[in-house]
């Protein structure tokens, strides 16, 4: 198992909670609402010599009219109604890599940090949702902005709900070659210079969500095909990024 950085383990209280499907319309509870629990992360190394991440954390959960706060992150709602959903939120993302886990990766800029201000616009159709999202890394604000477009799908009712989502995450030519590029400084014989345009990709998630009257349990898997441009990076090592989030927490 990969050894985390303590900034992390203090802030990845609950990975998933901004994940789950959030009501629209006005919020029902009164005042706040608190959870906590346990979660476990798995997530698949997509570069070459970079160990998959799997590493259980503490789950903490608040939300206090527009306000919402997972530990990862903060979001506001700035707007509400029955169909729309408008928000912002500045959260710490932790993806790529970091060059001391890998002897082919040595000598790279670290790329395992972001601090992603962003904005989200959701639309719901009855049980169906559309969702458009824009965030920028404040680590590396030079370095271009993603983009993610996706359509999702409720089943069934407040107890047991299943959620699934189809999307296609957008990244600009800065943070394409960031995440997956090989810059000039970076390049040696096995490892050579590597540049891209952009990269679209395409995915699936499937959230699980079963609520009891004090607890709630939650489970999400995610897949992404990988654009060929990003496949063809010397620094890539697979066609697919995976991930599976679980939970267990209880109410306050």
């Amino acid at each position: 198992m990969k050894k985390l950085p303590v900034l992390f383990l203090l802030l990845a209280l609950p990975i998933f909670a901004l994940a789950q499907p959030r009501p629209f319309g006005p919020e029902k509870t009164k005042g706040p609402a608190l959870s906590a629990g346990a979660g476990i992360i798995w997530v698949n190394s997509i570069y070459k010599g970079a160990n998959d991440t799997f590493f259980p954390l503490p789950v903490i959960i608040y939300r206090e009219g527009r306000f919402s706060f997972n530990g990862l992150g903060a979001s506001y709602a700035l707007s509400r109604s029955e169909k729309l959903d408008l928000n912002a939120g500045l959260g710490i993302r932790f993806s790529g890599f970091d060059p001391d886990d890998s002897d082919y990766l040595e000598g790279m800029r670290e790329r395992k940090r972001q601090i992603n201000l962003g904005t989200g616009l959701s639309y719901k159709m009855g049980k169906n949702s559309l969702y458009l999202r824009l965030s920028l890394d404040l680590n590396n604000s030079n370095n271009g902005y993603e983009s993610e477009l996706g359509f999702g799908r409720a089943f069934g009712e407040k107890k047991f709900v299943f959620h699934p989502s189809a999307k296609v995450v957008y990244e600009s030519h800065g943070r394409a070659n960031l995440n997956y590029g090989v810059y000039r400084s970076e390049a040696r014989a096995d490892r050579p210079y590597y540049r891209l345009a952009d990269a679209a990709t395409f995915g699936l998630d499937a959230n699980f969500i079963m609520n009891r009257e004090k607890s709630s349990a939650f489970l999400r898997l995610g897949w992404k095909a990988l654009n060929k441009k990003i496949i063809q990076s010397p620094v890539v090592n697979s066609a697919h990024e995976l991930s599976v989030v679980t939970a267990y927490t209880w109410k306050f």
